[in-house]
């Protein structure tokens, strides 16, 4: 009997201790990928949990492979996070665009043929306002910028980028020339 109130008073321990630390954090936004889970503070700070056996979670080289408790992945201020296949993209307030994760097909954007598993800027420009990408088996990401453009990269061999080829794209490309797009989801 003693071993049961002792492991009974452990777990509610636990629970309190974990209860409280769900509350420690004020998400103002909160989205899912392929097994991972991204949220901005209210202070802007990036935190992810969940798996990361490709960087995802941008963590950086030797993080553990999954995590079940938020993990700080920037300080810095960020507004939109979009998850797909084991990568991530994120926007930042200042509009740049960058990205973690598996690279298969170019998927990161960053033109360089390497998965990365910390944030990496993807091009220089400052003017993207929306992303999303393929949750499961595809590699295709999509972006809107300030200026209604819509751009594409990733696997363009199932014809999901609508460039009109079939060629992967390994870094953001503008599809057509139409300036008013508001929304778009793969």
């Amino acid at each position: 009997m003693k071993k049961i109130f002792t492991l009974l008073a452990a777990f509610i321990g636990l629970s309190m201790f974990m209860s409280a630390s769900a509350y420690e954090h004020t998400w103002k936004f909160v989205t899912a990928g392929d097994g991972s889970t991204y949220a901005i503070d209210a202070d802007g700070s990036l935190w992810g949990w969940g798996w990361n056996e490709s960087g995802q979670l941008g963590l950086g080289a030797g993080s553990d492979e999954r995590t079940a408790v938020p993990q700080q992945i920037s300080t810095e201020k960020w507004k939109y996070v979009a998850s797909g296949q084991a990568y991530t993209f994120f926007i930042k307030e200042d509009g740049t665009l960058w990205a973690a994760g598996d690279n298969s097909k170019g998927v990161q954007g960053v033109g360089d043929g390497q998965s990365h598993k910390e944030l990496t800027q993807i091009g220089t420009d400052n003017d993207w306002i929306f992303v999303t990408a393929t949750r499961f088996f595809g590699h295709s990401a999509m972006a809107i910028k300030t200026d209604g453009t819509l751009w594409a990269w990733g696997e363009g061999e199932t014809c999901a980028l609508g460039l009109g080829g079939f060629a992967n794209k390994v870094t953001p490309t503008q599809v057509g020339t139409d300036t008013d797009w508001v929304e778009v989801s793969l």
